[in-house]
């Protein structure tokens, strides 16, 4: 019986990287297969700084770009507990508690909802 070669993953670094987030821990992520982009809310950064932003990759631009939103987000945090999901119109991301700082942490109990519609930057 012959052997079948596996397939092997191919890395690809992305140009274009240094204008994006930042390096950073913790973020949560939404993968848009509508509009070929990957959306990234918050996270941490090593030196234990909190954040809230919301990034958009573009995967034909090879690019990140800062989006606002349109109302006031959630506190920096990181270590929530979230999901994703999509539904006919949009991709929603929910975020559940986490901490405001890793070195004299305030534990939050609250939840938001990001939502992104499936027309959004398409």
């Amino acid at each position: 019986m012959e052997r079948r070669r596996q397939p092997r993953p191919i890395a690809v670094l992305w140009p274009g990287r240094a204008r994006g987030p930042g390096h950073r821990d913790n973020a949560k992520r939404i993968a848009d297969e509508h509009n070929d982009r990957i959306w990234l809310f918050g996270g941490s950064r090593f030196d234990g700084t909190t954040l809230s932003d919301v990034w958009c990759f573009d995967l034909h631009a090879g690019t990140w770009t800062r989006v606002g939103t349109a109302m006031t987000g959630p506190a920096p945090r990181f270590g929530q507990f979230y999901f994703s999901r999509k539904t006919a119109t949009a991709y929603e991301l929910y975020i559940f508690g986490g901490a405001t700082a890793e070195f004299a942490p305030v534990l939050l109990n609250d939840m938001w909802r990001l939502t992104i519609p499936l027309a959004c930057g398409g």
